[in-house]
Parts: structure tokens; sequence; C-alpha cells
């Protein structure tokens, strides 16, 4: 787990392709989480990879762009508990024989 501080380290973070899952937030401070999307869904090596987006932006239009990138889930953080975030994060890594939820 490699938590940043805004979207500017994030795309850093995200252009190193060390990484299994990426689970974004839209309002970031410096460079919004629909800006790297939408660069990351042009990097075809990068874009193979599970992006779930985490927000409370719960807007139909809003939602429905963002799926237009490929993202895996778009979960609306008031909506969910903590465990089952982790579920779902879970569940796209469980793809990779060395991942088990409890290594998470």
């Amino acid at each position: 787990v490699t938590p940043v501080e805004d979207g500017l380290l994030a795309r850093e973070e995200i252009n190193k392709g060390e990484w299994d899952l990426l689970l974004l937030d839209v309002m970031l401070p410096k460079l919004d989480g629909l800006s790297l999307l939408k660069e990351l869904s042009a990097n075809t090596e990068l874009s193979a990879k599970p992006v779930l987006i985490i927000s409370n932006v719960n807007e139909a239009d809003f939602i429905a762009e963002c799926k237009t990138y490929g993202i895996k889930e778009y979960i609306i953080k008031a909506e969910v508990l903590p465990s089952e975030i982790l579920e779902k994060v879970a569940l796209y890594l469980v793809k990779d024989e060395h991942t088990t939820v409890n290594n998470i």
C-alpha cells in the first residue's frame, strides 16, 4: 500500500507501474482523480490493471464518465463500510495466486 497526498504524487507512483490495484479518489488536490484516470487509460500497460474509484461524488453522469475509462468499481464512500471496501479490493487481487485476503 502506497498512500499519497495529492494527484501529482499519485501520478508519479502510478507511472512507476509497481502496483497491482489502484484505489483512487476523484477529489484530489493539485490533480484530480478523473484527470489521472484519463491519463492512465491512455497507457496500454497500466490501463490493464484494476482501478476502483472511491469517492463521495454521487452524480450519475460523472460515474458514467468514469466507467468509460475502464474502472472496475465506483464505490460511494458514504454507502459502504471499510470491510466492504476490503472485500472489493480482495476480489480483484485474488486473481494473483500469491495474494490472499489476509495479505491485504
